[in-house]
């Protein structure tokens, strides 16, 4: 299972591409808001669904969809600053993409979690 502390869910979705079924978040650590996304999850009916608060959840299953060579799970963690998630959420709910998105050229870190 794919696990997280606490947050916001953002969105989910479903195959769009490479990546697979996906879930992004935010969430808060020491005043910096993060934006976090969860790729090549297994299943599309996950254990969270956008606009839902969590506090120590289970998202869904780590798994094979999109372009992998093996059932896994990568984590995008996307460094937002000190603007809050209010402002992040506000921000995606008006442009319909994800706060990470818009955030051009702050520095990705991709790790795989296996």
């Amino acid at each position: 299972p794919v696990s997280t502390n606490s947050g916001y869910i953002g969105n989910t979705t479903g195959y769009p591409s490479g990546t697979g079924n996906s879930i992004h978040m935010l969430t808060q650590a020491n005043g910096t808001t993060y934006a976090l996304s969860f790729f090549h999850m297994a299943q599309e009916n996950f254990a969270v669904r956008a606009g839902q608060s969590v506090k120590k959840a289970v998202l869904g299953l780590s798994g094979n969809t999109g372009n992998t060579t093996g059932p896994h799970c990568h984590l995008e963690v996307i460094n937002l600053g000190k603007m809050s998630i209010a402002q992040a959420v506000s921000q995606f709910q008006a442009t319909a993409d994800f706060p990470g998105e818009m955030a051009g050229g702050i520095q990705v870190y991709l790790v795989s979690v296996m």
